[in-house]
């Protein structure tokens, strides 16, 4: 595969509703997998001309359907790459959009349907990204204001009512939420988080009922919380836990039932899975290990189905599945 798993795999979801996952290895190279209709994932595969990466890349689905990627480099490049096409899982070579990015970007659709994607900023702030209208696929860059929170890294998500929300781990592991006053409006406004003690990347996602929920490991035992949007979405509830032990940052994304899938790397270095009890709730069902027999019987949604086949392995023994997968392919 070209190089070890050192963070959990970034989901995405194709047009046609199948996951895939992407990750940086090592050596800066980006590699991604897909769910396959016969319940396995194919072979990691490179995409070709990354190189340099490093941190976290954000995904998203844009209006057209294409999966877009974001990563940034060492050099403080934060490059692009897109899907070439709807029933293609390949990609073209990366573009860059701008060299002042400090940190993991972050991605959504807007309320509009164009690609939001937002990164820190050399200075500090948090710089955005906009579309060109046309279709020529540019971005022009803006930055946020001054006067909002020194960030040290930020997530962004749509909420129900077409407002983004951005989060972010502030200095001495504080949490901060903007969120736009209006929809497809440049005006935010800081919301209070109800939550310290953030000890990792953190990731939004919203729900089925439109509220924003961000995930994050604990800086006091790794246990994995979130504070979500109240159902108006003018305020987040008290931060709540709901367990498990990670060793590295959270992941979370809907699956097809719209219920919030939580993956973490736990600390025996493989990956866990806990999915939320209801579309609209805010209980757990409890962590698992992908792949153990014991799982929930729920109703099993793609970003859990055939993960037994791949992600419930430890880290250490993905290469030498990865080996054996492209052997059988060659013969």
């Amino acid at each position: 595969m070209g190089g070890r798993l050192h963070s959990p795999p970034v989901p995405y979801r194709n047009a046609d509703g199948r996951v895939g996952w992407v990750h940086i290895t090592g050596d800066g190279s980006l590699w991604f997998t897909e769910h396959r209709f016969d319940d396995t994932f194919s072979a990691w595969k490179k995409i070709e001309g990354t190189t340099g990466a490093k941190g976290r890349p954000a995904t998203l689905k844009g209006s057209d359907g294409r999966v877009r990627i974001f990563h940034r480099t060492g050099d403080g490049c934060l490059y692009e790459v897109i899907q070439q096409d709807l029933d293609t899982p390949e990609f073209d070579a990366p573009r860059k959009l701008t060299d002042d990015c400090a940190g993991p970007p972050a991605a959504t659709l807007t309320g509009n349907g164009s690609a939001g994607v937002f990164y820190l900023t050399a200075d500090g702030k948090v710089g955005h990204l906009h579309p060109l209208p046309g279709a020529s696929g540019g971005y022009t860059v803006s930055s946020g204001d001054s006067t909002w929170p020194k960030f040290l890294s930020v997530v962004v998500a749509l909420d129900g009512s077409g407002c983004l929300v951005l989060g972010g781990e502030g200095v001495g592991g504080t949490l901060h939420v903007l969120r736009q006053k209006i929809p497809d409006y440049g005006d935010w406004t800081i919301k209070e988080a109800h939550a310290s003690n953030v000890g990792s990347e953190i990731s939004a996602v919203a729900d089925a009922a439109g509220r924003v929920f961000l995930f994050y490991r604990s800086g006091d035992g790794g246990k994995v919380c979130f504070v979500a949007q109240d159902a108006a979405r003018t305020g987040f509830h008290p931060q709540r836990s709901i367990g498990g032990t990670a060793k590295g940052g959270v992941g979370a994304a809907l699956d097809r039932d719209n219920r919030i899938n939580v993956t973490v790397l736990g600390t025996d270095n493989a990956l866990h899975l806990n999915v939320q009890s209801s579309q609209a709730g805010h209980t757990f069902e409890g962590f698992s290990r992908l792949g153990d027999p014991q799982q929930p019987a729920h109703s099993t949604p793609l970003i859990h189905r055939g993960l037994h086949n791949l992600l419930h392995l430890s880290i250490a023994d993905i290469n030498t599945r990865q080996q054996l997968t492209t052997a059988q392919h060659r013969v």
